[in-house]
């Protein structure tokens, strides 16, 4: 394949071809009919920035799972409070915590991917530093994973204030949980990492998962097993690249930087269908991108969550 650019009309996002970023359609796709081991390693990524007040709860939430044969990986994204530090206290008082700090901030989908890299589990998951999980989550997710042809399991959440009261998100209390995102291993191999921007690449990934595999490898728990803390200065409710969780429809959800990231990954696994190719995202990107983003969405990382 050359190297160039192609757009699907004269108003979509333009889409850069290049080997790295493509794969035939429906090769090399094992995943779905990989059997779990009896009793998998069930490793959960959690990356913190400046999450001190935050990290011990959350961490002990994942800490005392039903499902006990798991691993937290805790990435500390370059905190300049005491994130790093809690996070080695916990390793030292429970041997399935591992530690590993980023040498400059580099944004939440960075560190999820040096998380995922430095992963031991047959079973990968993602939980934010700041929030809080059911004890059964891991266990529901798990079970819901093992079912044949699944390759991706999530549950639902809700969102609350650091007082406790609940967020409307769109009129409804709970929704299904893109951070919850459990999957097989060899999903990284077939399909790639997160790519590494500044916001919303949760929704890429999850998207990017079921457009390879087809919606039906992935199924949902359907039960608020994930409790989502709101505060404003996460990425999920800034001005610029955040939600409006008020909002009546999906569009004016979103705001306009989120809206040009999602409509330019979904035309480029529109560009890459139409040649009967799927798309795959490389850990490291470099200046070549499949596709543009705004540069609220590719710029300095701030803390947070997608």
């Amino acid at each position: 394949m050359t190297t160039g650019t192609a757009a699907l009309n004269s108003t979509s996002p333009a889409v850069v071809r290049s080997p790295q970023f493509e794969r035939p359609a429906g090769e090399g796709l094992a995943a779905p009919a990989c059997t779990l081991p009896e009793e998998p390693l069930v490793s959960v990524v959690m990356t913190s920035f400046n999450s001190a007040p935050w990290l011990p709860a959350a961490a002990q939430s994942v800490l005392a799972q039903s499902w006990s044969r798991l691993e937290l990986v805790l990435v500390d994204d370059a905190s300049t409070d005491d994130s790093l530090d809690i996070a080695l206290r916990l390793a030292d008082a429970d041997s399935r915590v591992r530690v590993f700090a980023m040498d400059r901030n580099s944004g939440t989908y960075a560190a999820k991917n040096a998380g995922m890299a430095g992963a031991h589990g047959e079973v990968i998951t993602f939980m934010d530093s700041d929030d809080a999980i059911d004890p059964e989550r891991i266990a529901r997710q798990l079970a819901l994973l093992r079912r044949p042809g699944l390759v991706a399991t999530t549950c639902n959440y809700v969102r609350r204030t650091a007082a406790g009261e609940l967020v409307l998100n769109r009129g409804l209390a709970e929704r299904q949980a893109l951070i919850s995102l459990m999957i097989k291993r060899q999903v990284v191999d077939e399909v790639g990492w997160f790519d590494a921007v500044r916001t919303s690449a949760d929704d890429e990934y999850f998207e990017r998962i079921r457009h390879s595999y087809g919606r039906q490898a992935h199924a949902n728990v359907a039960e608020p097993l994930y409790v989502a803390l709101h505060r404003e200065s996460s990425l999920s409710t800034s001005n610029a690249t955040g939600t409006r969780m008020q909002a009546e429809n999906a569009e004016d959800f979103l705001s306009a930087p989120r809206r040009a990231y999602v409509e330019a990954y979904r035309a480029w696994y529109a560009t890459l269908a139409a040649e009967g190719l799927r798309p795959c995202m490389p850990r490291h990107v470099g200046p070549l991108r499949p596709f543009p983003v705004h540069p609220a969405v590719a710029g300095t990382p701030h803390p947070g969550g997608g």
